[in-house]
């Protein structure tokens, strides 16, 4: 959306009149504050369009479950989003194709307002952690290679910060390791692109490690990209726990369903086959309502 001065400038850019310029000023301003308050930008339709033949799938489970077999260079910075507070776990559960939505969403935000999860990132910064993490186990499962990275930087390590060294994006004067870095990190991308590996004792990721390059540059203790294991681990982790605590909870859904169904079936049988017990069961419902 326009900010207030570039709203402004819209006249002057349709070379309006005076008396038009005012009216037109008026109209956007109008227009704006009632977008704001009903919030109607952050809720226009956003994301991903998933279509053939990018996206030859159903939906994103089915896409997951069967990608095409092929090597990728996947990863994350160390912060994401996690300046964005408000808390929204609907991309996580379209992630991991969560069913009980309102008894995870429960347990979470308990879990959150107690301050027991064991991490300190936002719904957003997970989900990015999540998608990166299950993109690429389900393409190593294809029998794809998968390079994955986290971007460490501590001072700039949020949404997009390394695009800096990748795009040549400068939103920020570098120090003394990042100018360390912007050697570094694109030279991973550019060996990826012309060979296929980014470097050459950089293994792809192993189903029991979650092996990833920590990728970080500091001239004064000597540190460089490194390999290390457990990918974002308390993340994963956590997360993990839930979907099993999902999975249970649709299990038990499913065989207190059965049961119940079983239970009506069994009375019907009951009252059709044997005349005294259906006399005696008409009689006892009767005395406490039908439960037909």
């Amino acid at each position: 959306m326009y900010s207030t001065e570039e709203a402004a400038d819209v006249p002057k850019y349709l070379d309006c009149k005076v008396q038009e310029a005012s009216e037109l000023n008026t109209t956007i301003f109008r227009i704006q504050r009632r977008m704001e308050e009903e919030d109607i930008l952050r809720n226009t339709p956003a994301g991903l369009i998933m279509t053939a033949p990018l996206f030859d799938a159903e939906n994103f489970q089915e896409f997951l479950r069967n990608p095409p077999s092929r090597s990728i260079m996947t990863g994350s910075t160390a912060q994401e989003l996690d300046m964005v507070r408000f808390v929204d776990e609907r991309a996580i559960i379209s992630l991991l194709g969560i069913k009980n939505t309102d008894e995870i969403t429960d347990r979470y935000r308990k879990d959150l307002f107690s301050r027991k999860l064991p991490f300190n990132h936002t719904t957003a910064t997970q989900a990015i952690f999540l998608s990166t993490y299950v993109a690429g186990h389900s393409m190593l499962a294809a029998g794809g290679e998968v390079y994955l990275y986290s971007y460490k930087n501590p001072r700039h390590s949020r949404h997009t910060d390394d695009l800096s060294y990748i795009m040549g994006i400068h939103a920020f004067e570098p120090d003394a390791h990042e100018k360390v870095l912007a050697n570094v990190y694109p030279e991973l991308f550019i060996n990826f692109i012309r060979t296929g590996k980014p470097r050459q004792d950089w293994t792809p990721l192993q189903k029991d490690r979650d092996n990833y390059m920590h990728i970080d540059v500091n001239v004064n203790d000597g540190t460089m990209p490194y390999l290390a294991e457990g990918y974002e681990k308390e993340v994963i982790d956590y997360w993990k726990t839930m979907k099993e605590f999902d999975d249970e909870l649709t299990r038990r859904k499913a065989n207190i369903s059965c049961s119940a169904s079983c239970f009506h079936e069994f009375l019907v049988i009951e009252r059709g086959s044997n005349p005294k017990r259906t006399k005696l069961f008409n009689e006892k419902v009767s005395s406490s309502q039908s439960y037909e």
